[in-house]
């Protein structure tokens, strides 16, 4: 049984799901000293909002370059920010961008903005619903011979993306941004809603509770990560509004959950502790992989509830998701290991 207390954040499709599997967790439990002991050390940092204004992102204020065009931009990479570690040989894929080698997730921007840049129509219903495997090879090509992970999946989900803004939002992800109400969720109507209806965006897994009981367990990375990104982006104008901000849940991958154990406050069960210190590959869905990321949002949850306590101005998850990233080198204990599309 977990101890953290009831949290007053909005409830959420994701916090719901999650609330009912924490008194259940098997293979790991929450240190409530330790997550104290992080509280106190935040509690007078600064928590940047990070802006996505890195070279391998459209500046709005460039020729021929929209607010529209960025938020596209953001919606359509986010559909495959997943996986860019080779993990047979622990390298990750990288790509060349405007003279700089970028990694992982940039090195993936940077192949989407090098194309933008030559062929704005990339991020158009049209141009994705057509790409070809080869289209998609050559847009990924490394600079380092490590090809980008999981190919055909991100072809697949870039084609079921194309078909889809081309059948109900004239093509372009800026059009869901405008008929959707300006909420992450609103009984359907929100953003996440869609991407995770609509989309190829669904990150969830199913758990086999006490007495039996099937319970769907929703995470919704990337279906929150793209409004996350256009948030930090324009929260400061009219470009992109958002009225629950306070509703957003970390975007919980394999950093932040190994961020949290080496700072104490996960401890895991001798079991998990071997499987993820040996780099067994946990599959997608299964129990300890589950355990890892719902775990991980509940501390983030009431670490971000505590914080906002402190503070005189609320941050929001995308502040603290940024905040522990950045904090992953401070750790030495291994990432856990699962090929998947979700994160």
């Amino acid at each position: 049984m977990q101890s953290l207390p009831a949290s007053s954040l909005p409830t959420t499709p994701v916090r719901r799901s999650i609330s009912t599997l924490l008194p259940e967790l098997d293979h790991l439990q929450i240190r409530e000293n330790d997550l104290h002991a992080l509280t106190t050390q935040l509690a007078e940092e600064e928590f940047p909002l990070p802006e996505w204004r890195a070279p391998v992102f459209p500046d709005e204020t460039a020729p021929n370059v929209s607010n529209d065009d960025v938020l596209d931009f953001l919606f359509v990479g986010n559909a495959i920010n997943f996986q860019f570690r080779d993990y047979e040989t622990g390298e990750k894929f990288a790509a060349e961008y405007a003279g700089t080698e970028w990694e992982g997730a940039f090195g993936m921007w940077g192949c989407l903005k090098r194309e933008f840049d030559e062929n704005p129509s990339i991020l158009t219903g049209n141009t994705l619903s057509s790409l070809s495997k080869g289209d998609v090879e050559r847009l990924f090509a490394p600079s380092n011979g490590i090809e980008m992970p999981l190919l055909d999946e991100r072809h697949e989900i870039l084609t079921q993306v194309g078909e889809r803004l081309v059948d109900d939002y004239e093509g372009r992800f800026s059009n869901l941004i405008d008929t959707a109400r300006p909420r992450l969720f609103a009984d359907g109507e929100g953003l996440v809603d869609q991407l995770v209806t609509d989309f190829p965006f669904r990150d969830s897994s199913t758990v086999t509770l006490s007495g039996g009981r099937s319970h769907e367990i929703h995470f919704w990375k990337r279906a929150q990560l793209a409004p996350g990104m256009a948030y930090g982006r324009f929260h400061d104008s009219d470009a992109f509004r958002l009225e629950d901000p306070l509703d957003f849940t970390i975007f919980v991958d394999y950093n932040l959950p190994n961020v949290l154990r080496g700072l104490g406050i996960l401890e895991y069960s001798d079991h998990l502790a071997g499987l993820v210190d040996s780099r067994t590959m946990l599959d997608a869905g299964r129990r300890e992989e589950v355990e890892i990321r719902a775990a991980t949002v509940a501390v983030a949850d009431a670490l971000l509830e505590r914080l906002n306590e402190r503070r005189d101005s609320p941050i929001y998850a995308p502040h603290l998701d940024y905040k522990l990233f950045s904090m992953r080198d401070e750790v030495s204990t291994p990432i856990h290991m699962t090929r998947t599309t979700a994160y």
